[in-house]
């Protein structure tokens, strides 16, 4: 009895361990690959001259300067990265730590007290509830991960300052609002829309604060600074047929796809989030607008069963925006009804983030990253509020439960499915390793025997694959192979 009893009391710490352990030991079958030698190497779309990661920090500096005035404004850290891929040890490390970071920066939003128990599962099982190919595609590809992931550390950081009263986290907020700005389109967009409304709402309700106005102010520098790159307009202008298109056209050309990242075959558990927060705020409205619940659980049928529908028909792209503007318009008239205006803010520059996309060239799976994350911490907030209330209180918290219990699931899939090539990649590794080695000693080699890896759900794009046959030129200039080399994919 007495063990049971240390248990209950230590359930918190015992939760956070195995959470920190879970993405430690995760991220030891997440490898480099594709994008990530390239910029380990200093060699993604540029030519350094001097292959292998032996570079100088004035070198870097070049690369970055170029990426910017050529590729896009994504130089920070994307410069992190660079350091962080010299060592690929070191790589895997330092996501981690981020990510747990990232959790508990959630964590701390959304808690009711300082040990709260509930809310630190929801938080991790939320975190693990993108799909597996957005996860392979944006989460766990360091290249993808270090535009769409790592700025929410510092976002999150820089909320915790604003809300917080301790003085050295108020005197790092500007920096940290600095680099979430200065971080990929998508999150500048959400920084600069949550600063400039804030600091008007502030204004209006005579709340001004001059910590808080320092703080916006760097916030919309950054997203300045990053949206304003030379290089997005030039990877921009590469897309003349998409540009040339009329803003109608190019909404009809990407609305189905903004639709599918975000309620697709790939976010079912995302879709079991957004369907929880509909009844809730079904329930919540249920005395003043009575038909709203039942419409709300017509859309949640209809949407789910739509889920992993092949096409992009009428049908169901009208399903999936009708979803959408229920979830939009309920949450936003619930935070606006309870003056939560801090998060109705946030949210709305969640849903600039997925909108941004209607006039972009390009949609991928890991763009509905900056809404998920965004909207865990809405999501979670009203769910503080409205989970406790006695109406169907039972029902919602099985509901809950079932959801986290999926999601866990999820993690669990995730996690086996990495480690299904753990020892492939292992294997990859130390063979290149050998073979560059041989080279720096002067032997010669004509190819290279490397292992294909036994499920490519749980990768990004690989050499062997139709039309990716040029990620071995980062490959090779990583490891400091001749170019000539032949690599034979078994």
């Amino acid at each position: 009895m007495k063990l049971l009893d240390v248990f209950k009391r230590n359930i918190f710490y015992i939760v956070m361990i195995t959470m920190i352990g879970w993405i430690v030991i995760l991220h030891q079958a997440v490898f480099m690959h594709f994008d990530d030698f390239g910029y380990g190497s200093l060699t993604y779309n540029y030519s350094l001259g001097q292959p292998g990661t032996d570079w100088t920090i004035s070198e870097l500096y070049d690369f970055l300067k170029y990426h910017y005035l050529n590729w896009g404004g994504r130089v920070l850290f994307y410069g992190i990265l660079c350091l962080a891929c010299k060592e690929q040890l070191f790589i895997q490390y330092l996501q981690s730590f981020i990510f747990i970071g990232i959790i508990l920066f959630t964590y701390i939003l959304v808690r009711r007290e300082k040990r709260d128990f509930t809310r630190l599962v929801i938080v991790y099982a939320f975190f693990m509830s993108v799909g597996a190919y957005t996860a392979s595609d944006g989460v766990y590809w360091y290249s993808a991960s270090a535009g769409y992931v790592w700025p929410f550390f510092f976002l999150f950081l820089g909320m915790i300052c604003l809300i917080g009263d301790k003085s050295i986290m108020q005197f790092l907020s500007p920096i940290f609002w600095f680099m979430a700005g200065f971080s990929y389109e998508q999150i500048a967009v959400a920084v600069f829309i949550f600063c400039v409304l804030n600091i008007f709402v502030e204004h209006y309700y005579d709340k001004t604060d001059i910590k808080h106005f320092i703080s916006y102010i760097s916030g919309m520098t950054g997203s300045i600074i990053e949206l304003t790159a030379p290089g997005n307009f030039a990877r921009a202008d590469s897309n003349e047929e998409f540009m040339s298109l009329s803003l109608l056209k190019k909404i009809q050309s990407t609305l189905p796809y903004i639709l599918e990242i975000n309620f697709g075959s790939d976010c079912l558990y995302r879709i079991l989030i957004y369907s929880f927060i509909l009844l809730l705020l079904g329930s919540y409205w249920i005395s003043k607008i009575k038909w709203l619940l039942p419409c709300n659980i017509i859309s949640i049928v209809a949407v789910l069963a739509f889920t992993n529908t092949n096409t992009l028909g009428t049908n169901t792209i009208v399903i999936r925006f009708m979803f959408v503007v229920l979830l939009i318009f309920e949450t936003s008239m619930y935070l606006w009804e309870k003056r939560e205006l801090f998060w109705l803010i946030l949210f709305w520059g969640g849903v600039a983030s997925q909108g941004m996309l209607l006039i972009s060239p390009v949609v991928l799976h890991r763009s509905s990253i900056s809404f998920v994350f965004i909207s865990n911490v809405v999501f979670m907030r009203i769910m503080n509020a409205e989970i406790e209330d006695v109406s169907g209180i039972y029902l919602k918290k099985y509901l809950l439960n079932a959801i986290i219990i999926v999601c866990i699931l999820n993690a669990m899939y995730i996690t086996n499915g990495y480690y299904k090539n753990y020892a492939i990649n292992i294997m990859n590794r130390k063979e290149l390793e050998c073979i560059s080695q041989q080279m720096t000693q002067g032997d010669s080699c004509e190819y290279i025997q490397l292992k294909k890896l036994n499920d490519d759900k749980f990768s990004t794009c690989m050499p062997y694959q139709d039309g990716y046959e040029f990620i071995e030129n980062g490959i090779k200039a990583y490891y400091e192979i001749p170019y000539e080399t032949k690599i034979v994919w078994n």
